[in-house]
């Protein structure tokens, strides 16, 4: 049987539409879309969402500072802070292969309202780590295309995205 026909059963978890997922919805950035992480995260912030961020430790810092800037009191910062949820590997890549299935379950625990999710280079273990994170997300892919925030399959991107 083929992964097109309606009546595929996978055989292994690796074969299904979504693998390694958690429930709530997960958005991959990939190319120079994930320059605008920062920026998506205070859109999902403003827009009052809980907002889960799979993303190495340099994306981290950018988030945190963009965080602070937009924070002008401590008080503001503080309920920022409550409503986000960063889960970082560090520098790098092998430790994200190694944690990918654990830092994407463990937000069914923390229960983001949206998961943004930074995507790396696809060469070497890059290619393996883009197939499980592409899965996760169930192939809502955000990508910059001649400058405009682009939902990949013509889908409408999240209404917090176009603010």
């Amino acid at each position: 049987m083929l992964l097109g026909d309606k009546n595929f059963k996978p055989i292994a978890p690796g074969m299904k539409y979504r693998h390694y997922a958690p429930k709530e919805p997960v958005y991959l950035l990939e190319g120079e879309a994930v320059g605008l992480l920062p920026m998506l995260v205070n859109k999902a912030l403003a827009a009052g969402l809980k907002v889960g961020v799979l993303c190495d430790a340099a994306m981290r810092t950018r988030i945190e500072q963009a965080l602070g800037s937009g924070a002008a009191e401590a008080g503001a910062a503080s309920a920022l802070q409550e409503r986000i949820l960063l889960s970082c590997w560090g520098e790098s890549r092998e430790a994200l292969a190694a944690d990918l299935f654990y830092l994407l379950r463990d937000f069914d625990r923390t229960k983001p309202d949206v998961i943004l999710a930074q995507g790396v280079s696809e060469d070497g273990i890059g290619l393996a780590i883009m197939n499980r994170l592409r899965k996760a997300a169930g192939y809502q892919i955000i990508t910059l295309e001649n400058g405009v925030l682009t939902l990949k399959g013509d889908k409408q991107l999240p209404a917090f995205m176009i603010q």
